[in-house]
């Protein structure tokens, strides 16, 4: 594989399901797809916890400053495992994280806007 750092959980043999050959065929096709366009497949659930320990460790703090670390470690801590954090990684998706973001927004947090 091309990349320089993956999770040693990543590069194991993936299993696909389904209650049909059919099922079956198309996901492990669309397994196939990313493996050849360069995207991990897990094999196993990744919670969403788990999965920012993992980024924050080996990507964010080696290859980042000290500063940008502190600043994603501490949404991480503070935003991110606290609401989204027990999620799986494959039952994530975007209208699931923008109804949680519309959550905080309501709850009185706001939005940091760079200039």
């Amino acid at each position: 594989m091309g990349a320089s750092r993956q999770a040693p959980e990543l590069l194991s043999r993936v299993r696909v399901y389904g209650a049909t050959r059919t099922e079956v065929h198309t996901k492990l096709t669309e397994a196939k797809a990313k493996n050849g366009q360069g995207i991990p497949t897990a094999n196993q659930s990744w919670r969403l916890s788990d999965y920012l320990e993992y980024w924050l460790a080996e990507v964010v703090k080696p290859n980042r400053r000290p500063a940008t670390y502190a600043q994603c470690e501490m949404i991480v801590r503070l935003y991110l495992k606290p609401g989204l954090g027990p999620r799986s990684l494959s039952h994530l998706s975007v209208p699931l994280a923008q109804s949680y973001v519309n959550g905080l927004i309501t709850n009185g947090h706001s939005i940091r806007k760079n200039t």
